[in-house]
């Protein structure tokens, strides 16, 4: 993943630089924490990447154990997985 700065010059950060630099001590610090923020969204974009990943592993499974990918809204085994 890039990300753009302000001059349409692509960052070379991504989830695992990001960590690699904090696991050093560094601090994310620019001009009004523009960078923070940009680091923050890394971060979000990420978190969501894993969470939709881990979703399709489950509606997979789901469809191995009954057939067919409808799962109904009342799921007990996995709430989450009829909303997805």
């Amino acid at each position: 993943m890039h990300v753009l700065f302000e001059k349409g010059e692509a960052s070379q950060l991504n989830p695992d630089r990001i960590k690699r630099l904090e696991d050093v001590g560094f601090i994310w610090k620019a001009k009004g924490d523009d960078l923070q923020v940009k680091v923050e969204l890394i971060r979000k974009k990420e978190q969501g990447t894993k969470r939709w990943n881990q979703r399709y592993t489950e509606m997979c499974a789901y469809k191995a154990k009954h057939g067919h990918c409808l799962v109904p809204k009342v799921y007990e085994e996995n709430r989450l997985l009829s909303s997805w």
